[in-house]
């Protein structure tokens, strides 16, 4: 059974359309990223997966069942750093879900910390940390209750070259130990195809697919791939499919 299946979803603010006809199906132990140009749509897409807002017209459903309204097995990282910023690090995982105990159907704290590289910095708040400190823990958050799907919107866009690097480690590591479902939004043809296994490309604005891109690479991945005549035809693909229709007509 799929995790995750929409179909003839659409989508819209007062009478403008804002998603129309889409259908996408994620199976379980996925990780899936969506692109297209900017206000094509793609956060709203996030907000119907969600269950924060309901489609206008279609299906939306999450493990078998409708989605209309916020699923605990269903969590949502925004683009902003997520965190209390009156508790520590420690209190923030505690609040998300993790526990202390040990349990299947949650993350024990001390293990959760050490899995997002934070067990040396548990008593500090979300302003003594890093902003890819921030990042760990905005995602240890969205892990701590274990749920099956997580959704990231634009979640490295702002970190440097190489926290964004230590991040795209961190999360191939998470899900290749506990297989949840990732789905991320992001601008960066390099992050979409290093972290994939399938890239989703819209067209402008109203959201539908245009293209759907398998990626090859096996887990875990590393920069290296970059260099390879795959990685390069693939990009080039997407750089192309990402451009703006030109309009060709003579006045």
């Amino acid at each position: 059974m799929a995790l995750l299946k929409l179909k003839k979803t659409q989508f819209a603010y007062d009478e403008t359309p804002v998603v129309k006809d889409f259908d996408l199906v994620i199976n379980e132990r996925q990780i899936i990223s969506i692109m297209g140009p900017s206000g094509c749509g793609k956060s709203t897409v996030l907000r119907l997966i969600a269950g924060l807002e309901k489609p206008t017209s279609g299906t939306c459903l999450f493990d078998g069942k409708p989605l209309e309204k916020p699923s605990p097995e269903l969590r949502y990282c925004f683009q902003d750093y997520d965190a209390f910023p009156w508790k520590v690090v420690r209190k923030n995982l505690l609040l998300a879900g993790a526990t202390e105990e040990k349990s299947e159907i949650t993350f024990n704290i001390d293990d959760l910390l050490g899995k997002i590289g934070l067990a040396e910095h548990y008593k500090k708040y979300p302003a003594e940390l890093s902003g890819g400190m921030r990042k760990r823990l905005a995602l240890g958050r969205c892990l701590a209750a274990k749920p099956k799907l997580i959704l990231l919107d634009e979640p490295f866009s702002s970190l440097d070259v190489d926290a964004r690097c230590e991040m795209y480690t961190l999360l191939q590591t998470l899900w290749s130990e506990w297989h949840c479902v990732f789905v991320i939004v992001t601008h960066d043809i390099h992050e979409a195809i290093l972290l994939s296994q399938r890239i989703l490309i819209s067209e402008p604005l109203p959201f539908r697919t245009k293209a759907l891109i398998d990626i090859p690479f096996k887990y875990p991945r590393h920069e290296s791939i970059s260099t390879t005549e795959e990685y390069l035809s693939i990009a080039h693909r997407v750089r192309e499919l990402l451009q703006p229709v030109r309009n060709t007509k003579k006045s």
